[in-house]
């Protein structure tokens, strides 16, 4: 019988001290739990340092890594009262209008907010000014600059931590909060399942004989938006840009066509090759091979999805009713995934940006 799942079923209570607030001190050093899923019933835990994973993959496993690149996107902003304003920029508009540049933007706090009300840049001379604001679709502001907002970002903006790291923001976030493989510009949270790998992880992935591809997903509000609504069925992604390069679609077919693992690093990764498998499906009613593309997408994970590419994944610990909980959730089934995380509770394992991470491959 299927079961209709309510918001509360993805809740769980986690103590504060088991949320990093720093990464490891080495990439590596993070620990992992390999979740065995052969036999559901009798769950096998296996506590490992990440940088043994190559030991649990087999030869010619392919890994999908997504190498987008976090972007400064957090301006410390002031009123002409005095009062301060942070705002984080989502994504940049496209505009007719000469030295006119526009950007959907957070304000926080966005109450007492107007139009046309200008804000000027802590520590410049920078303006910008509140020209929409759709208090419906989440907070979400249209904001004007006089200069263009990559120039502005470079040089006033802030690595947006996410919230639930109580501290200041430190020089050395500009490097922790940043895959190593990161190579395109744009999103405004780290895929964070990628901070466990160093070049020391990758010389004994390639002794092992694993490959490895990208693809791009930018980080937006999509992937992290709250769920406002009690049945998670009725809750609406936003789209977020993502891509597969040439390369990456013919390591896909090329593992497809010889049955290899496809092992998402990530929950961005795997909504990629998820949404790229359904895409092939309509177009083609198969993926024995996938086309290079770069599209939007918004799907959102959830009970009743069927998996069509990825047979295992490697992802941090979520938060509580997140989208991505409930992807990981939808990946392993929710009792198991449960399970796992109050094993990873028990166990003290580190929660999630700067925390550890866990692996499931799902039996061939």
């Amino acid at each position: 019988m299927k079961r209709n799942f309510r918001l509360e079923d993805f809740d769980y209570e986690l103590p504060d001290n088991l949320i990093a607030q720093y990464p490891a001190k080495t990439r590596s050093e993070s620990r992992l739990l390999n979740v065995d899923l052969s036999d559901k019933k009798n769950l096998n835990f296996e506590e490992l340092s990440f940088v043994d994973l190559a030991s649990k993959l087999k030869k010619d496993d392919l890994l999908i890594f997504n190498n987008s690149r976090v972007i400064p996107a957090k301006l410390n902003c002031v009123k002409s009262t005095g009062g301060s304003v942070e705002i984080l920029i989502t994504n940049k508009l496209q505009t007719e209008k000469e030295n006119i540049f526009l950007c959907n933007a957070m304000l926080k706090p966005s109450k007492k907010i107007f139009l046309g009300q200008k804000l000027k840049i802590k520590g410049s001379s920078e303006t910008l000014t509140i020209i929409e604001n759709n208090l419906k679709s989440e907070n979400n502001f249209v904001i004007e600059f006089k200069n263009p907002i990559d120039h502005i970002l470079k040089n006033f903006g802030i690595v947006p931590l996410p919230p639930y790291i109580k501290r200041h923001p430190e020089k050395q976030d500009y490097t922790d909060y940043q895959n190593i493989f990161a190579t395109t510009p744009g999103s405004i949270a780290v895929p964070t399942a990628g901070l466990h790998f160093d070049n020391l992880v990758f010389k004994k992935l390639a002794e092992k004989g694993v490959k490895y591809e990208f693809v791009t997903l930018h980080v937006g509000i999509g992937t992290f938006q709250p769920i406002r609504v009690v049945d998670i069925s009725r809750h609406e992604m936003h789209s977020e840009f993502c891509s597969v390069s040439n390369n990456c679609a013919k390591a896909i077919n090329k593992a497809t066509r010889e049955n290899r693992r496809i092992i998402a690093v990530g929950t961005t990764s795997l909504r990629v090759l998820e949404s790229l498998a359904s895409i092939e499906i309509q177009e083609k009613s198969h993926i024995k091979s996938v086309s290079p593309r770069s599209w939007r997408t918004n799907l959102f994970v959830k009970p009743g999805f069927k998996f069509q590419m990825v047979s295992g994944l490697i992802t941090n610990f979520h938060l509580p009713k997140s989208t991505l909980l409930i992807l990981v959730s939808t990946f392993l089934g929710h009792e198991t995934c449960m399970r796992v995380y109050k094993e990873a509770i028990k166990k003290e394992f580190k929660f999630f940006s700067f925390g550890d991470a866990m692996m499931a491959i799902k039996p061939q």
